[in-house]
């Protein structure tokens, strides 16, 4: 398999999704870097903690006031027939 990632300006990288999937990586695995004479392998290592596994699974928090704005938003639509 042959996937790109560019380096960001904090030169971070981004795992591509169908590498991700294809190696069954979730948050809270981590990488290794291994750097060879002109490589660098990258190895999973699977979290064992299932406290550790959760970290990262979050992907959105909604704040009460995004909450109240989308409850108050449906009550409208409902309210003018638009639901």
């Amino acid at each position: 398999m042959y996937v790109k990632s560019k380096v960001s300006s904090k030169s971070q990288i981004t795992l591509p999704k169908k590498l991700r999937e294809a190696l069954g990586i979730i948050p809270g695995d981590e990488i290794i870097f291994e750097k060879t004479d002109d490589k660098i392998i990258l190895k999973v290592e699977k979290q064992t903690d299932p406290v550790d596994a959760l970290v990262g699974l979050v992907e959105e928090v909604i704040t009460e006031k995004e909450l109240r704005a989308e409850a108050a938003d449906r009550m409208l639509k409902k309210k003018l027939g638009l639901e």
